[in-house]
């Protein structure tokens, strides 16, 4: 009986392991990426929860900014890569490279943005724990036909003493009344505010507004009765 001679493409045993190291490189160069992304980028994690805390400090909100650079690094490497794969001689190093610098990008910015989340949901918190303020202040209001001239004068009627913020980075209320209030904040005859800066060049606040009318821009995130503003 005449035996079938083997199909002319089957791949040999030995091709495999040959190949092996080829497919493992740039695995390896994905998983470097996304392992050194996750370790460095987590300080963004970090930096929200500490700055939000009782005990926090906005300087490591300054340092954190450095974590930028090389996701923009990375961001900017990508079209780069992707035009050495055109070439045979870099094609090896270029695929590497490629998932290497994609797999840091993307890591950090969804640690960047999973940051943003823990600092609103403080933000949230911090909405319900002025309950007691805002509460005082609208009972004044009633009381007495207008609003407090000052937060102390609500000492000690309406409060034991005026709280602070329970943020160690952004610990005082602020408040505004009167006609600079209406004029600048939708015709509120008061509002409560918290200077929230963040890094560089940033001026975000926290704001009550007693009339509930936040103006409808995306730089505005309603949270609760407080509205929070990128800015």
């Amino acid at each position: 009986m005449r035996h079938s001679d083997p199909p002319v493409n089957a791949a040999k045993p030995g091709r495999i392991w040959v190949m092996l190291p080829s497919v493992l490189k740039p695995l390896k160069a994905l998983a470097l990426g996304a392992v050194v992304s996750a370790a460095v980028n987590s300080l963004f994690l970090v930096e929200a929860w500490y700055v939000t805390s009782p005990s926090g400090s906005v300087r490591p909100g300054w340092a954190v900014l450095l974590l930028l650079l090389p996701i923009f690094a990375s961001i900017a490497a990508i079209p780069f890569c992707a035009v050495a794969l055109l070439f045979r001689k870099s094609r090896t190093l270029a695929v590497s490279a490629l998932l290497a610098v994609s797999a840091y990008a993307v890591i950090g910015v969804g640690m960047g943005r999973l940051s943003e989340v823990i600092r609103m949901e403080a933000f949230r918190s911090l909405a319900v724990r002025s309950e007691p303020l805002v509460s005082a202040i609208h009972r004044y209001e009633r009381a007495n036909g207008r609003p407090p001239a000052l937060l102390k004068d609500l000492v000690p009627r309406y409060l034991s003493e005026i709280p602070t913020t329970g943020m160690g980075a952004y610990p005082r209320y602020e408040y505004l009344v009167g006609p600079m209030a209406r004029r600048g904040y939708d015709g509120n005859d008061w509002i409560l505010y918290v200077d929230a800066p963040s890094g560089f060049m940033n001026w975000n606040q926290f704001f009550y507004y007693p009339n509930q009318r936040y103006p409808n821009r995306a730089s505005w995130l309603r949270l609760g009765k407080w509205a929070y503003l990128h800015e």
